[in-house]
C-alpha cells in the first residue's frame, strides 16, 4: 500500500504496485488503475520491484537485474545492481565483465571497404569493425575503477564524479588509462581512420549529417563566441550526456561522434608512442575541429577535461 514511483515506459507516476503474477501487476496511479503487463514497466522499475522482493536477492540475481536494466538502456540501474553484486561476491566480476563484453558498450557495425577520407577526399580503405555507439561514461568508468582498483579521474571528488553525471562522458583520463579500460573489456580504441569512416560514411561528407555545419547537432563552442574575446572570456563550455545528440539522416546510429568530448584513438602521431591522435572536437572546440577529417594531437600522459574515448572491436 505504500506509494512509490511507478515508471511506465518514459512516464513516471506516484502510486502503488500490487498482486504480481506471470502476466503482470496491478497498478494504481493518477489516471490509471488497472493491471498492466510486465513489458509496460520500464527496466529500471522492473529491477527496483524485483530487488525489493523477498528473500534478499543473491549476487547472481543482482547480476541478472543489471543485465535486464542494461538491455533497456537504464545504465544507472544496471551499474547499481552490478556494484551490489560485486560487494556481495567478488567472484561475480567475471559474469559482469562477460555481459559488458557482449554489448554493454552498444557497439555499431561499420562495414569495411573504400571511402573518401581526408580534407582532399582521397580513397582510403578499412576492414569491417564495430565501434561504440557512444562515448564511455562516468558510471561505466566508476565501476571499472571499483572492479579493478584503477585510480579514478583526478577531478572526481573523493573518488566520485559529480552527482547527476552518470551518463556524461568520462574525461581526464590518459591514453594508457583509456587503453587499459578497453583491454579490460577485450576491446580497443579505434584508429583515426576507422573513426573517420564511422564519422563520415562513404561519400566524403564533412560532417556526419552532410557538408554544411548545422547548429544543434553537435556540442561545440559557436565560432562567433570563440572569435569574440569578450564573449569567449565569459563562455563556459560544458559536456552533456552521451546520448543527447544523434543525427537521424546519418549512415550509422552513433551519438556525439563529433563534439561533446574529443576522443583518443589508437593512432600515434608520426609513429611516436608518447603522443596520440585525438578526433571529433569537443565542447571546448569550434565546428572546424568537429569536421570528420580534423585531427588533433595530445601527449599520451595528458589528462584533459574535454578528452574521453569510445571503444572498438575486434582487437
Amino acid at each position: 500500500g505504500e506509494k512509490i514511483w511507478v515508471e511506465l515506459g518514459r512516464a513516471k507516476f506516484k502510486g502503488t504496485i500490487a498482486d504480481p503474477d506471470k502476466a503482470g501487476v496491478a497498478i494504481d496511479v493518477p489516471g490509471r488503475k488497472e493491471r498492466v503487463g510486465w513489458g509496460e514497466l520500464s527496466r529500471a522499475q522492473l529491477v527496483s520491484f524485483a530487488a525489493a522482493a523477498k528473500p534478499e536477492p543473491k549476487a547472481a540475481d543482482r547480476v541478472a537485474f543489471g543485465l535486464l536494466a542494461l538491455t533497456g538502456g537504464e545504465m544507472a540501474a544496471a551499474y547499481e545492481q552490478f556494484a551490489i553484486a560485486l560487494e556481495a561476491d567478488p567472484g561475480a566480476k567475471d559474469a559482469i565483465v562477460a555481459i559488458l563484453q557482449r554489448g554493454g558498450a552498444g557497439l555499431v557495425h561499420v562495414p569495411g571497404g573504400e571511402f573518401l577520407a581526408g580534407q582532399n577526399r582521397q580513397a582510403a580503405e578499412v576492414r569491417d569493425f564495430l565501434i561504440g555507439a557512444r562515448e564511455v561514461t562516468n558510471i561505466e568508468y566508476a565501476f571499472y575503477c571499483k572492479a579493478t582498483g584503477a585510480p579514478p579521474p583526478s577531478h572526481w571528488r573523493k573518488g566520485e564524479y559529480l552527482r547527476g553525471h552518470d551518463a556524461y562522458p568520462v574525461t581526464n583520463v590518459s591514453w594508457a588509462e583509456a587503453d587499459a579500460y578497453a583491454k579490460w573489456l577485450a576491446m580497443r580504441l579505434p584508429s583515426d581512420i576507422e573513426w573517420e569512416k564511422a564519422a563520415r560514411g562513404t561519400d566524403g561528407r564533412l560532417y556526419p549529417w552532410g557538408n554544411t555545419y548545422r547548429r544543434g547537432l553537435a556540442t561545440v563552442t559557436p565560432s562567433e563566441i570563440a572569435n569574440d574575446p569578450k564573449r569567449k572570456a565569459r563562455y563556459r563550455p560544458r559536456l552533456v550526456a552521451v546520448t543527447r545528440c544523434r543525427v537521424q539522416d546519418y549512415p550509422f546510429p552513433l551519438y556525439h561522434i563529433v563534439g561533446n568530448a574529443r576522443e583518443w584513438t589508437s593512432t600515434p602521431t608520426q609513429g611516436r608512442e608518447t603522443e596520440y591522435v585525438v578526433v571529433g572536437g569537443s565542447a571546448a572546440d569550434t565546428e572546424k575541429e568537429a569536421t570528420a577529417y580534423a585531427r588533433g594531437k595530445q601527449a599520451a600522459a595528458a589528462r584533459d577535461p574535454f578528452t574521453g574515448f569510445r571503444l572498438a572491436w575486434p582487437r
